[in-house]
């Protein structure tokens, strides 16, 4: 604004039209970013059933009033309750994209050909359908406020109560601004879509108690050294939190992210004496003391997640690791490792394309970080031995997809 610096393409905000473009024979040359961002509007890419797919085979919409499907074509306006398909061949997507508007404001658009918690969700905004490469892409654009009154019920029941839901908005109104400054989904046209890879959103609709606690705590962010934060948050912890790199890699170290043990410090005689025992869950016998003891409280204790067990066959880790091990290791070469001989201080591993171990001999902790999270783990199969590092792929090596899992107060979960 009245200075000239060099940025990356990803300045340029999908849905924003604070950027001018300079065109010389026929090419975008060059893009001027004339003022800053007022981040009102978000765009939500909306997946398929089970959050599946971002590609859709057909859109069948219809809204609570009176809409409009606007297209290069023309402009065709639809009554109530009138229901338009929209395929991938349709002569209206002859265009960059069809646009659907209802015509009252407040109204809403409902997308039948998606199954939610709550049915056929219905949207605030408008809608945008393209063509993609796999199919047909869906984008939701509205008020970065009213989105929240969506993601509150689908992240937390309302029935938690007024301050809980407003904390949970503050946390997600943060969230969704870094990604929407961050350009998170450009590439379909959309800043964040509607699953658990960012937040979920209008898998529950919206309430009065979710809408309140939005309109509580309006434009409200966590700050920290002026920059607003990555408000991650979770279910349940095991008690003990961890650091963020310790989850995403040295990369992403954020100060205000950082592992602590969660004890109510109520409920103990000596807290020094709970922290000296479990400050630091790096090794083996301090974890297990910590998940095993059943006297400790802490803010988590009560929840069902808080504590559970499985037992998992070697043949039905073989089936999880070879359903997963491949896409894993496409995803993160350098965090999938595999044995290729032996040193004087150690086994030496390096980073090969890989698809199976083979039969599952022995799975072992190679490390933890302070928190009790494993970092390292190694599966020895009888055709190759791999490291796995970091939360994420462990958990996808490892999960119990086959087998029944109990829960802290006796109830099972298959799947």
């Amino acid at each position: 604004y009245g200075t000239l610096s060099m940025e990356l393409t990803s300045s340029i905000l999908v849905g924003y039209e604070n950027t001018s473009f300079i065109v010389s024979q026929g090419q975008i040359s060059a893009a001027l970013i004339t003022e800053s961002i007022k981040a009102e509007n978000i765009r939500v890419l909306i997946q398929t059933n089970d959050y599946s797919d971002i590609y859709h085979n057909k859109v069948e919409l219809t809204a609570t009033a009176d809409f409009a499907v606007m297209s290069d074509e023309g402009n065709q306006i639809y009554k109530a309750g009138e229901v338009v398909t929209i395929k991938a061949d349709d002569k209206l997507l002859a265009g960059e994209r069809i646009t659907v508007k209802p015509l009252t404001d407040n109204a809403k658009i409902q997308i039948l050909s998606i199954e939610r918690k709550s049915g056929n969700p219905k949207y605030r905004g408008i809608m945008e359908i393209s063509r993609g490469d796999g199919g047909l892409l869906l984008v939701n654009e509205l008020p970065l406020e009213e989105y929240l009154y969506a993601v509150i019920p689908s992240e937390m029941p309302t029935s938690y109560g007024a301050e809980a839901l407003k904390t949970q908005a503050v946390c997600a109104r943060s969230y969704a601004y870094k990604h929407l400054m961050a350009n998170s989904l450009s590439q379909y046209g959309a800043h964040v879509n509607d699953s658990s890879s960012f937040q979920v959103y209008n898998n529950l609709a919206e309430n009065e108690e979710s809408i309140l606690a939005v309109k509580d705590t309006y434009g409200k962010v966590i700050m920290h050294d002026g920059e607003v934060i990555n408000a991650y948050y979770f279910s349940t912890s095991c008690g003990h939190t961890t650091n963020s790199a310790s989850v995403w890699g040295a990369g992403i170290d954020f100060p205000y992210l950082e592992g602590k043990l969660l004890v109510d410090e109520s409920s103990v005689v000596s807290i020094s004496e709970i922290y000296n025992l479990y400050e630091d869950l790096s090794d083996e016998e301090s974890f297990r003391s910590f998940i095993n003891d059943e006297s400790l409280v802490t803010y988590d204790s009560g929840f069902n997640w808080y504590r559970w067990k499985t037992t998992i066959s070697a043949d039905n880790i073989k089936k999880v690791v070879d359903a997963n091990l491949s896409a894993r290791y496409k995803a993160n070469p350098d965090l999938i490792l595999t044995m290729t001989g032996q040193e004087n201080d150690g086994a030496v591993y390096e980073s090969l394309p890989v698809e199976t171990i083979g039969e599952i001999l022995d799975v072992k902790v190679a490390a933890r970080d302070k928190s009790g999270i494993v970092t390292e783990l190694i599966l020895v199969g009888s055709k190759r031995t791999i490291k796995v590092m970091k939360e994420y792929n462990i958990r996808a090596l490892l999960a119990p997809s086959y087998d029944i899992l109990t829960r802290l107060d006796g109830s099972e979960v298959a799947n």
